[in-house]
């Protein structure tokens, strides 16, 4: 490019600059090229997702009813309330751990929508949320909540909400209005309408404040009429919600996946699957299971995530741990059989951080 034309682009870059206020700039000055993200606290899953839902875009998790939507978008929130909401590092880390070092270190914002109105303080306490600095939102209508949420974003003081969900944001008119009249296509009109606005809202954030928010959504699934062959699953609200997404994550558990306590006849965990179907921050198309534990066991209270025996079967798998004539070692430890690796990595912190820490850097390169 000549220098006259290089001068002219320039020209029409300051016009637009000076008339839109920084909407015009080079990638290379793009202050957000870094894609941080939050971590769910599940090993796996944040793999599959390449590090966990991503900081200033949109994640969708769905699936079928107790699938672990909701558990998953509530052990992000426990996440980023452990968070600096400046530099997203953690506020508390371990020594090999990059700390936040931020003079002023706030913990990162969150507001739950709860529109199923199944909240429980609970079960939140039990991920290990902090009730006491987290905002909880019960919207009437769809209205209420695409405007609650428009003006959370807007204000660049929310770092993180939660939409939960999608398929129960009622319009007022399917409230106001008779039970026979019909309002056919009015959700997903609305919710494409709320897409365009949440979006418009991030950009404003992030060009007022400098900053990012982030959000993550649940839907459910539902079935077409009369559909024979092909796919026959759909999700309420559209197809706007999905083009406006960084991640999709499908979640489904089965009936068999339930393991009881014979003895008692008590539940013991749950086995929940998992398909990240879009990743436009990473892979996509990684999937997988983990254990969610719904009882309390001696080293897992509810809500935490079961997956010692699949990091142990990992680690010998990738030869992290070596096996040397009847024994194993690992850490300057040895180990007479698996089992005792399996109570290694439930009881030592520290052995637990580091095998996934060298783990992690083996299953990123594959």
């Amino acid at each position: 490019m000549s220098n006259k034309k290089k001068e002219n682009l320039s020209n029409i870059f300051d016009v637009l600059n000076a008339k839109y206020k920084g909407a015009l700039y080079r990638a290379s000055e793009y202050k957000f090229a870094e894609i941080k993200r939050i971590p769910t606290g599940n090993f796996y899953l944040d793999i599959a997702m390449g590090g966990g839902p991503p900081i200033g875009r949109t994640t969708l998790l769905y699936g079928h009813k107790s699938s672990g939507k909701s558990h998953v978008a509530m052990c992000t929130v426990s996440s980023a309330q452990r968070r600096c909401r400046f530099c997203y590092k953690p506020l508390e880390a371990n020594k090999d751990e990059e700390k936040c070092c931020c003079k002023k270190q706030e913990a990162m914002r969150c507001v739950y929508c709860d529109i199923e109105g199944t909240w429980s303080n609970e079960w939140a306490k039990s991920v290990g949320i902090n009730l006491n600095e987290l905002y909880l939102s019960r919207p009437e209508t769809a209205e209420q909540a695409i405007d609650i949420i428009e003006l959370l974003l807007k204000s660049g003081e929310v770092d993180l909400i939660v939409l939960d969900s999608v398929a129960f944001m009622t319009p007022a008119a399917e409230i106001e209005k008779e039970i026979y009249d019909w309002q056919q296509g009015l959700h997903a009109r609305l919710m494409g309408k709320a897409i365009r606005r949440w979006t418009s809202a991030l950009n404003t954030a992030s060009k007022k404040f400098d900053r990012l928010p982030t959000m993550i959504l649940t839907n459910q699934i539902r079935y077409k009429i009369g559909i024979v062959y092909g796919n026959p699953e759909t999700l309420p609200g559209g197809m706007a919600v999905g083009f406006a997404t960084s991640i999709e994550v499908k979640f489904w558990a089965t009936k068999s996946g339930v393991k009881v306590d014979k003895s008692s006849g008590k539940p013991l965990w749950v086995t929940i699957n998992y398909d990240v179907s879009k990743n436009k921050v990473s892979a996509a198309h990684r999937s997988g299971e983990f254990r969610l534990v719904i009882s309390d066991l001696e080293h897992h209270r509810p809500g935490q995530c079961y997956d010692e025996d699949e990091l142990m079967r990992d680690l010998l798998r990738f030869e992290i741990i070596q096996k040397e004539g009847k024994e194993y070692k690992f850490l300057d430890k040895k180990f007479r059989v698996q089992d005792d690796i399996v109570t290694f990595l439930l009881t030592d912190k520290e052995g637990r951080r580091k095998s996934e820490e060298i783990l992690k850097e083996v299953l990123s390169k594959l």
